[in-house]
């Protein structure tokens, strides 16, 4: 008995050895090719870049980076050793390389990183890179297969590359965000990809998905970290034009400081809450926004599903960007009812420098 628990204890030990010693083996060719970054993680930090590796044969690596402006980094790469990757004067270990997965390991900063990667499917789309994006433009999308947990979320996509993403808060009022995306082609594989921007609504989102089928009805994205299915979106709601013409007019609501303003306020100093008639005159051109003596103009946007109020000014570009956003949670001939995201104006004077108003507003149609 005891030498039967002495050879079981050294196989074991000798398991384990191996297990510990075992270095990733690396060739040339198993390296090759492209690599989207899935994740990186920092000090327990986990973040994501719209990110992608292209190793090629004549130790030529791309680097696609993609953003605000999307950039591309040419680096020289050659394996020093089964584990040691040497990418210019760099060295990254090599952490793990199978078939579709490829994880790097920076040691050349303070903090160590990680980099996680992945194989994009070899998928044949019929559409170009026009056709795609004129398809995202045409619809609001919402998310198909979602986890038991997880709230109905919407998306829609504009040509100035802002996203509105909508989810329910309860049965009443919706929330809602703007992100920024674009969507890219690279060596016949086509991307979606969000990045954020160092302006007041610059998004949060910092990620790249593979399309994988697209159509004027629906598409699917390469799956999220820990999802084993592909996230699935389906078209909702087309453009109401009955929702264009009624919203056209001149409403007024009054705003009270028994209602919510918002939270997170009291630290901000020149700020007033506003407590008079907030008007809003809308027409074709313009929306003209007036609280007491302060008067606003505005190029506006309705969402394709007549939900969304969107308020905007043109930049150097001519581009839209988005200043004010609103979730019409009712509308007919006499009542407009929002959900104002952005309800703080600035007066343009010293005091007081911003006005805020409610977050719930409830117009009454005027003459």
């Amino acid at each position: 008995m005891k030498k039967t628990t002495l050879c079981l204890s050294l196989i074991i030990l000798l398991l384990f050895i191996t297990l510990t010693s075992y270095k990733t083996k690396v060739n040339t060719s198993s390296l090759l090719g492209i690599w989207v970054l899935e994740y990186k993680v920092n000090n327990n930090y986990k973040e994501k870049k719209p990110l992608i590796l292209d190793f090629q044969k004549n130790n030529i690596l791309t680097i696609k980076i993609y953003g605000v402006k999307d950039t591309t980094l040419y680096k020289k790469w050659f394996l020093k050793s089964d584990s040691i990757l040497i990418i210019d004067d760099l060295d990254c270990k090599i952490g793990k390389l199978e078939k579709n997965k490829l994880k790097l390991i920076d040691y050349n900063k303070t903090d160590t990183s990680r980099y996680h990667f992945k194989r994009p499917k070899k998928i044949n789309l019929q559409q170009n890179k026009k056709q795609i994006e004129s398809i995202l433009l045409s619809n609001v999308w919402k998310k198909k297969n979602l986890l038991n947990h997880e709230r109905i979320v919407y998306y829609e996509y504009f040509d100035n590359k802002s996203m509105i993403y909508k989810n329910n808060i309860n049965d009443s009022l919706n929330n809602l965000q703007i992100e920024n995306w674009g969507l890219t082609e690279y060596k016949n594989y086509y991307f979606l990809y969000h990045y954020t921007k160092m302006t007041p609504d610059g998004g949060s989102w910092e990620h790249i998905n593979q399309i994988l089928t697209i159509n004027s009805n629906s598409f699917s994205l390469s799956s999220a970290e820990y999802q084993t299915y592909d996230s699935i979106f389906y078209t909702v709601n087309n453009y109401k034009k009955e929702t264009y013409q009624q919203i056209l007019g001149n409403w007024r609501s009054k705003n009270s400081k028994d209602k919510f303003y918002g939270d997170y306020l009291n630290h901000i100093n020149n700020l007033v809450f506003f407590d008079g008639e907030l008007e809003f005159n809308i027409t074709k051109e313009k929306l003209v926004c007036k609280m007491d003596a302060l008067k606003k103009s505005y190029n506006w946007i309705l969402g394709k599903d007549g939900k969304t109020l969107i308020l905007t000014y043109k930049d150097d570009l001519g581009m839209d960007i988005f200043i004010r956003y609103a979730d019409i949670i009712e509308l007919s001939e006499s009542k407009l009812k929002l959900h104002l995201f952005g309800n703080r104006f600035s007066t343009g004077v010293e005091t007081p420098r911003t006005y805020v108003v409610n977050k719930i507003q409830e117009f009454k149609r005027t003459e």
